[in-house]
This record gives C-alpha cells, sequence and structure tokens, in this order.
C-alpha cells in the first residue's frame, strides 16, 4: 500500500484529521468540520459517516501499532461493537470531535 492511497481509504477525503492518540488508554480524538453532505434529510449528521471515519481512523492506529511491536507478524484489527447516536440537529460550518 503506498501513502497515497491513505487518504482516500482513512477518511481524510471528509475532512476528518487526528488530533491526538493514547495507544495506552485505548483513546484517539479526530476533528472534522461538518460540510452540508455529511447532514441527513432530518438534519442531523450521517452516524453512518461518524462510525466509519472511526471505524477506519482507529483500526489504522491499531495496526500501525501492532506492527511496531510485531514487525514480523500480520497486523490485525477488529471492531468489536460500534454504536453512534445523534443527539441534535446540526449546521454546516460546525467543528466536531469524534
Amino acid at each position: 500500500m503506498t501513502t497515497s492511497m491513505l487518504p482516500e481509504m482513512y477518511g481524510s477525503s471528509v475532512g476528518a484529521h487526528v488530533v491526538n492518540t493514547d495507544i495506552e488508554n485505548g483513546t484517539m480524538r479526530l476533528k472534522m468540520r461538518v460540510e452540508a453532505e455529511h447532514i441527513t434529510t432530518s438534519g442531523v449528521l450521517d452516524e453512518g459517516l461518524v462510525a466509519t471515519i472511526a471505524d477506519n481512523h482507529t483500526t489504522f492506529l491499531l495496526m500501525s501499532h501492532s506492527l511496531s511491536v510485531q514487525p514480523d507478524q500480520m497486523p490485525i484489527s477488529v471492531s468489536i461493537c460500534l454504536t453512534v447516536h445523534t443527539m441534535a440537529r446540526i449546521a454546516p460550518g460546525t467543528d466536531i470531535e469524534i
């Protein structure tokens, strides 16, 4: 895989970027500006988009960590449970953290 493939594969094409990571505590913060195409006809942020961005970014982080610890092993990452709920309507231009 070339690095030129990563932006399209891991959510950068929608403007999500990593704010910080803490592998020891298992946390990662992403930031993204909501655009009109990210909002459903109900006026809420598309939950599937948020889930996909979170899943793809954490998978990449865990696989990278796995490779750094065990470079001779095939890196794996599996999502066991991922739930996203919207709480209210959102406007385009709103910055969010995932």
